[in-house]
């Protein structure tokens, strides 16, 4: 026992000097304050920044074991806090793959605080007692913690490194932020056993590059080798100005992504990895996870099918049918993955699945109907897009169903039971999908268009009597909606129906009785939802003032940047509608109402219009529509410019006169 005891301290002795070893090659100014640092108030080529990255580095080398090797990342980071809005950058995120037996390693972690404090320099250390772990989809942990004692004019600086079994997983790096990033560093150290192809995206060349083999070689076995050690450099990255309708951040970043292409073995031998997108088709069809999951949902299919009675139905018959079946029957984890972790008869068991096992097991029983079904993989929109030049596994996370009836192809997301038939959820809109079938051509593959064709409408109805006496203005309402408007209302409506109704209207509107919603459960069906509410009414001397489209459109221009490099994404053809009735108090005249606007191009179109009915009866009518899902960067002026006109013409106000 003793023995066991020292071998076991002179084990972790053994670690505990690596670790320092590691931390010391990699960050030998770490643990040390600049005061210079201090003396920053703001960054000179960003005076807006919250805060700046002082300097960001990243190394992944292959360290030897005594089977094979692990791949170790390091990764160390200084923060300079500007302001109050940059204290969130105090908080980090370290995101770690477990799977049962196998799974990485957070190793060591270390954290500082700098201050000055009447000018005395203060240290804080990171309490590794703060540090809680949160559980994400797919066998994937993330370490959060917030740094101590952080104020504005802060210097933080953590490190930390990652042991990893998993080749495919070998990290990329990320060179730019939402704030300015001074100097950003990546260093992989590469073994002849492996080969890594990686794609940069946004930058044609590094601002340091440098690949050597390293001054001293190593053995495993009988192979002596050395390391391949390239280093990338980015500096004065600016800060990556997010704004409305993007897929995510991380589609426009500076950014470089790695993938395993090729394994060597001591003899020599090399083995490609998923090097063409049919081959790697071809394997995800090997997996239990996908392929196997869809035979044995075909398999086990089979009996349902067949009490289902679909053998006398028409081919669109059979999938309504079995879409109606999937979502009553089985409920969404809220977990995404294009893999299945479970078994079929366990799926059928719990009646819960992710997004693979419901999917996947759609497929298996469209198939046990005789349909031509199959899967199509795909990347949500806030996980990034495709870069269809190479077969990257990484870039797909979540897989939906296809069939093919008389040519047409139609794709289900069973996840989704308030969902239109036929139509994807909206975090599935991002270009394209790749199907999952083998074709008898060798190098026959295709990509599936995700876009949409449909337009979504919401259509206001709108009753307004101003009530003098009151000081306030009644208003009768009627939402009806159709697409994608109307899903978000039902989904919305079923887990938080007070929440809901709330939502329908501005926040200086009080709801006065019942909202009555039609259709919530239906998703074929319009949206329609009924309700009265009164806001206080503007008086000022001998005028009333008063919004007739009450708000429901943006006050604000959500395209705000000077410029832009990318796609502004809609997602969906979308058009508003509104029709106003206004009633006009005795004894009052109209003074100003929105101007009239016919505009209609191939891009959008925008009408209003101000008719008097009566003497005391106005209809004011207004609309806005965009044509397109998604309008190239070049256009971003002139869509900048419509929103302006939109927001301006749907939140000006009637102005009334007494006489």
């Amino acid at each position: 026992m003793k023995q066991l005891f020292l071998l076991i301290s002179l084990l972790i002795l053994s670690c505990a000097t690596c670790i320092a070893q590691d931390l010391m090659d990699f960050a030998p100014d770490f643990g040390k304050y600049n005061i210079e640092e201090f003396e920053m108030k703001q960054y000179d080529k960003d005076t807006t920044a919250e805060a700046v990255v002082l300097y960001d580095k990243g190394k992944t080398i292959f360290r030897t074991i005594e089977y094979g090797f692990n791949i170790v990342f390091f990764h160390t980071q200084r923060i300079k806090i500007l302001k109050k809005a940059g204290l969130d950058w105090a908080t980090f995120e370290i995101p770690y793959c477990v799977d049962e037996n196998v799974f990485e390693e957070v190793n060591e972690l270390y954290g500082f605080t700098y201050n000055k404090i009447d000018n005395q320099y203060e240290k804080t250390p990171l309490d590794l007692k703060t540090i809680y772990v949160e559980d994400k989809a797919n066998h994937w942990k993330v370490k959060k913690f917030t740094m101590p004692n952080v104020r504005e004019g802060s210097v933080i600086e953590i490190f930390y490194s990652i042991t990893s079994p998993y080749f495919f997983n070998f990290r990329g790096w990320e060179y730019q932020k939402s704030i300015p990033v001074i100097y950003s560093e990546y260093v992989t150290q590469m073994i002849p056993f492996y080969t890594y192809k990686f794609l940069v995206q946004g930058i044609t060349q590094f601002d340091g590059y440098h690949a050597a083999e390293s001054i001293s070689s190593r053995r495993f076995y009988n192979t002596e080798f050395n390391d391949m050690v390239y280093t990338f450099v980015m500096k004065d990255v600016p800060a990556f100005k997010d704004e409305a309708f993007i897929t995510c951040p991380e589609d426009f970043i500076i950014k470089q992504d790695f993938q395993l292409t090729e394994k060597t073995d001591l003899s020599g031998v090399k083995t490609s990895v998923m090097n063409t997108w049919p081959k790697f088709i071809k394997e995800l069809l090997k997996m239990s996870e996908i392929g196997g999951y869809i035979k044995d949902a075909n398999s086990n299919g089979n009996k349902l099918v067949e009490s289902m009675n679909l053998s006398v139905k028409k081919p669109m018959e059979q999938i309504q049918a079995i879409d109606a079946y999937m979502k009553s029957n089985f409920n969404w984890d809220e977990h995404r993955s294009m893999y299945a972790t479970k078994s079929v008869r366990k799926f059928q068991e719990t009646k819960t699945g992710n997004t693979a096992e419901i999917n996947l097991y759609f497929v298996g029983l469209l198939k046990s109907a005789g349909l031509d079904a199959f899967p199509v993989i795909l990347s949500t929109r806030d996980h990034g897009k495709i870069v269809v030049d190479y077969p990257f596994e990484h870039f797909f996370n979540y897989v939906v169903a296809a069939v093919k009836v008389d040519s047409i192809l139609m794709l289900f997301d069973a996840t989704e039971p308030l969902g239109t038939f036929g139509v994807l959820p909206e975090r599935c809109i991002n270009d394209k999908g790749l199907a999952l079938k083998n074709e008898k051509e060798k190098d026959k593959f295709d990509w599936i268009n995700l876009s949409l064709t449909n337009k979504s409408t919401i259509n206001y109805f709108i009753d307004l009597i101003p009530d003098l006496k009151t000081k306030t203005i009644n208003g009768s309402f009627r939402i009806v909606s159709n697409g994608y408007f109307a899903t978000d209302s039902r989904n919305k409506y079923s887990s938080a129906p007070e929440t809901y109704k709330k939502s329908l209207i501005a926040s200086n509107y009080v709801i006065k009785d019942t909202v009555k919603v039609k259709n919530t459960l239906e998703g074929d069906k319009i949206l329609i939802s009924n309700f009265s509410a009164n806001a206080g009414l503007n008086i000022f001397d001998d005028k009333i003032t008063f919004a007739p489209f009450c708000y429901f459109v943006e006050s604000i221009n959500p395209l705000r940047q000077p410029n832009r490099t990318f796609p502004i994404d809609l997602i969906f053809k979308r058009e508003k509608v509104f029709q106003t009735i206004v009633h006009i108090p005795e004894g009052y005249k109209l003074m100003h109402a929105p101007a009239t606007i016919n505009i209609d191009n191939a891009d959008f179109n925008l009408q209003t219009s101000t008719v008097a009915l009566d003497n005391s009866t106005l209809k004011i009518v207004g609309s806005y529509e965009f044509k397109k899902e998604q309008y190239p960067s070049s256009q971003y002026d002139k869509i900048k410019d419509f929103f302006r006109l939109m927001v301006n013409c749907f939140n000006d106000e009637v102005v009334l006169q007494k006489n």
